[in-house]
């Protein structure tokens, strides 16, 4: 403990650069896994999603949302900021899954409806987050997809043009085979 609380003390400070910031989410999240104590963890994830305003990396904010999920309810001081990660199709299912663990009830304040076409949008932009986005609507509950969401689902798991375009030749095509896979096993459940 000593030396995790050190470590994450160390790498704090204005001139942090995205690795420092990226290191104390998971000093912070060990800390936390080994204490229970949220104490250390709000501030350093709170910190990293407001860098996010700043844009310096996308990735610090997807790692911060992730570390709130795993976190659940005691990271709610954090709804605030993980509510505007919605809107960036990259980040968005990492926000879905947070808003979920952290507030299951009411989501952060926002409809099930909306973070469904957000997961949508997200399945059907190459963003490299499409696996994230058909994960996080099992977890909204595939029987609790609005028709509007479920249609635009199968929609893109059988239309003709590639869902993944971008990444070596093989990749995209093996990878978009798995992503209408798993649209079609989401939509399989939904009963």
């Amino acid at each position: 403990m000593p030396a995790l609380t050190t470590a994450l003390h160390a790498t704090a400070g204005q001139d942090a650069t995205t690795p420092d910031i990226d290191a104390r989410i998971q000093l912070a999240l060990a800390l936390w896994q080994h204490a229970g104590d949220t104490a250390p963890v709000i501030p350093v994830l709170a910190e990293a999603l407001s860098r996010n305003q700043r844009r310096l990396t996308r990735w610090t904010a997807i790692h911060a949302a992730d570390a709130a999920a795993e976190i659940g309810a005691p990271a709610k001081p954090l709804i605030p900021a993980i509510l505007p990660l919605l809107d960036d199709p990259a980040q968005c299912p990492a926000a879905v899954r947070a808003l979920l663990r952290i507030d299951p009830g009411s989501q952060g304040g926002t409809d099930l409806a909306v973070l469904a076409d957000r997961l949508v949008t997200t399945v059907g932009t190459d963003c490299g987050a499409q696996h994230r986005a058909v994960a996080a609507l099992g977890e909204l509950g595939p029987a609790r997809l609005p028709p509007a969401a479920v249609t635009r689902l199968r929609r893109l798991a059988e239309q003709d043009q590639r869902i993944i375009h971008s990444g070596l030749l093989t990749d995209i095509i093996r990878n978009d085979e798995k992503l209408r896979t798993a649209i079609r096993q989401l939509l399989d459940q939904q009963g």
